[in-house]
């Protein structure tokens, strides 16, 4: 359909009623083969809304009170035969025009019952009443969010001083630098940018590189401290360790991000800052 702007729920609400009040009526869909022009001059051009036509004779469907268009496909003979009509999808296809997807009959009622099912079992899990689910799930949401939250209080309150001191006394030294490679398990992308920011303001001669692996895939996350980053840059090593692992890096000369496949050893990455350090 030919819309302004992308449909809001209670438009498609408003929508789906519409069509199922029509659904009640029952009302008669006739057929027609009509010339073209005959066609068009009678009712106009509006009955290539669903797209023009071809051939001298078109096939009509005209639902009485309701729309006609030009359509050649399989159609019922009264629209009370669709039985009931849901709208389970709508997407902005182009500037102006939305498409709606929709089952009907027995398969709308069973997708009712599919979505009816999922309800009552998340109402089950989270054991609160269906009617009640929305005021429970943002309760859930605001809850997460504060313990994110207190979280990140934690670890910049707390946890990065010691992590930070860890570090130091752990990390591997190239020349006038400080290494430090973090991947540990069960940790973030926001664990690694505090930890990593506390770090190099701490010790501006570091460079932190965290690493979130999954089971195929390794994420980096590099700061180099303020003494070094115009000689080193996190940008510069972002790019060349993921590289090394198929994947690609890109940030600034403080802070850079990479992608790549798994990281299985520190080794390459050591070797690699060890190379950038020796072309200097």
């Amino acid at each position: 359909i030919t819309h302004f702007e992308h449909l809001s729920l209670q438009q498609i609400e408003k929508i789906e009623k519409l069509a199922n009040d029509a659904i009640r009526q029952n009302l008669p869909v006739h057929k027609l083969v009509l010339d073209r022009g005959e066609a068009e001059n009678k009712y106009g051009f509006s009955i290539y809304q669903g797209g023009i036509a071809p051939g001298k004779n078109i096939r009509v469907q005209e639902i009485e009170t309701w729309d006609v268009e030009a359509c050649a496909g399989t159609h019922v003979s009264s629209t009370g035969e669709l039985g009931i009509i849901k709208i389970i999808k709508n997407e902005r296809i182009q500037d102006g025009v939305e498409r709606l997807e929709y089952v009907a009959g027995e398969i709308a009622i069973e997708y009712i019952q599919k979505q009816n099912r999922l309800l009552d079992s998340i109402s089950n899990n989270l054991s609160v009443p269906i009617d009640k689910l929305n005021q429970t799930v943002d309760d859930l949401i605001h809850d997460n969010d504060a313990i994110k939250r207190d979280s990140k209080s934690l670890i910049k309150n707390h946890l990065a001083d010691i992590i930070c001191n860890h570090l130091n006394s752990s990390s591997v030294k190239i020349s006038d630098i400080s290494l430090s490679i973090l991947d540990w398990n069960h940790v973030d992308e926001d664990f690694h940018i505090l930890v990593g920011e506390h770090c190099i303001n701490k010790i501006n001669n570091l460079i932190y590189i965290g690493i979130i692996n999954t089971d195929k895939s390794s994420r980096l996350f590099i700061f180099c401290g303020e003494k070094i980053n115009q000689k080193y840059k996190a940008v510069d090593l972002a790019r060349q360790i993921s590289k090394a692992f198929g994947g690609s890096g890109g940030g600034t000369d403080r802070f850079a991000q990479g992608g790549c496949s798994k990281i299985s050893d520190h080794n390459t990455i050591i070797n690699i800052v060890q190379s950038i350090v020796n072309a200097e």
